[in-house]
């Protein structure tokens, strides 16, 4: 993607860049969330098995 112009950020859940860029998510406190794990982290609840992960994940915007 290098000289394509777009922004390659880093998701702080699913650590990978998504393929739109930088509009592929959205950006809390300077740090990325990817479209796709936004849409989870919307529907999930306390009793799935991948809620602690993403709570230790999204402790990282508040650090």
């Amino acid at each position: 993607m290098a000289g394509s112009g777009k922004l390659l950020p880093i998701c702080i859940i699913c650590e990978q860049v998504p393929q739109d860029g930088i509009v592929g998510g959205v950006v809390v406190n300077g740090n990325f969330i990817c479209a796709k794990c936004e849409d989870e982290l919307l529907s999930i609840t306390t009793d799935d098995v991948k809620y602690r992960l993403f709570q230790e994940k999204l402790k990282k915007i508040w650090l």
